[in-house]
């Protein structure tokens, strides 16, 4: 399952584009921009979790990957969108946390789907 992380967060970006344009829609940014910047989050998310993997693997643990998930991902999408569309800290955390449960659901129907299908073609 987790070798198909990246299948499913490319292949939802558009879905997730889309709920960018919605609620950035009074910033003057095209759908494409709104795309390009929420592959800016998963190369850094991918980037990152390349360089944790190390000490996980050396260490034995899943330690890193843990905190990454928990604590640098979320932080850095937060402080992503607060300099990317340049809105108050209020305005950030709300749609912060909206897009996280955006992302939350979309990623946990694609995988349920995912185990679905590959159940259904075994």
């Amino acid at each position: 399952m987790m070798g198909k992380i990246p299948f499913f967060l490319f292949f939802f970006t558009p879905f997730y584009a889309f709920f960018f344009w919605i609620l950035y829609s009074r910033k003057q940014y095209t759908y494409i921009e709104h795309m390009v910047f929420i592959f800016h989050i998963f190369s850094f998310t991918f980037l990152v979790m390349l360089i944790f993997t190390l000490p996980d693997l050396i260490l034995d643990t899943e330690f890193f990957t843990a905190m990454l998930f928990l604590i640098l991902g979320p932080l850095y999408f937060y402080k992503a969108l607060r300099n990317f569309y340049q809105q108050s800290r209020l305005l950030s955390i709300i749609k912060f946390a909206f897009l996280s449960i955006v992302f939350t659901i979309g990623f946990t129907s694609s995988a349920i789907l995912f185990v679905i299908l590959n159940a259904a073609i075994y």
